[in-house]
């Protein structure tokens, strides 16, 4: 079934106050993002190393 197209675009307002909360979540969120993909990375290397060693 066709989805009818958008003829005129949605706005949204936000205030001052719920827009720095969204900013504030995503921040707190790529923060995390960043610390499990350094986490990973330091336990990959850790990996490696280790399976270099036996052999």
């Amino acid at each position: 079934m066709d989805k009818p197209a958008l003829k005129q675009p949605i706005l949204i307002e936000l205030d001052a106050e719920c827009r720095q909360e969204h900013l504030d979540k995503v921040e707190a969120w790529f923060k995390n993002v960043q610390l499990t993909q350094a986490s990973f990375r330091q336990l990959l290397e850790d990996t490696v190393d280790k399976t270099r060693s036996l052999t």
